[in-house]
């Protein structure tokens, strides 16, 4: 995983819910820069990138769908469920 942000776009539910950004990134780790593309699309929603944000995004997202859209974070919860 690259970046912390491509899991961040993975969940449409928790992006509309957190922050009012509807976008569909269905392979999110295959953005070439995750947390450019999350700042721009916070911009585009008079939001900035904010330790805040990240959180409640994070909050609100699934882990279950962050791990089919990402492999490398389902490569990480399946080896932390394995311990």
């Amino acid at each position: 995983m690259q970046m912390l942000e491509a899991p961040l776009l993975a969940d449409e539910k928790a992006l509309k819910g957190a922050v009012g950004i509807s976008a569909h990134y269905p392979s999110p780790e295959k953005i070439a820069n995750p947390k450019h593309e999350l700042t721009a699309a916070l911009s585009r929603a008079n939001r900035d990138y904010t330790p805040a944000v990240a959180r409640k995004i994070a909050e609100l997202a699934s882990v279950d769908v962050i791990a089919r859209k990402c492999p490398s974070f389902k490569r990480l919860k399946d080896a932390i469920a394995a311990f």
